[in-house]
């Protein structure tokens, strides 16, 4: 298909994808695809250690509640026994 355009090359409206392009310095459309993709892999790899890293805390955390818990019963004995032996003082 021909196309005939006698508008003068600095009058035609550009297309957006070019603008971008040309601003950018010319590099070509596929060196802009690869550093597109190269950073959004970048953004996933990084999304990824930080979901890992949360994960690791949760954990943790969830670790230390248990053993919180089972000194906290400990420590329920520990408080009966000295209510016992107050109140055996106390007589």
């Amino acid at each position: 298909m021909i196309d005939i355009n006698l508008v003068p090359e600095q009058y035609r409206k550009k297309r957006r994808a070019a603008a971008i392009v040309e601003s950018v310095g010319g590099l070509p459309k596929e060196v802009m695809i690869g550093l597109v993709g190269a950073f959004t892999f970048l953004l996933v790899i990084v999304f990824l250690i930080f979901q890992g890293y949360v994960a690791l805390r949760v954990s943790s955390r969830n670790d230390l509640k248990r053993q919180l818990a089972a000194i906290d019963k400990e420590k329920q004995n520990v408080e009966n026994v000295i209510k016992e032996m107050k109140s055996l003082k106390d007589r």
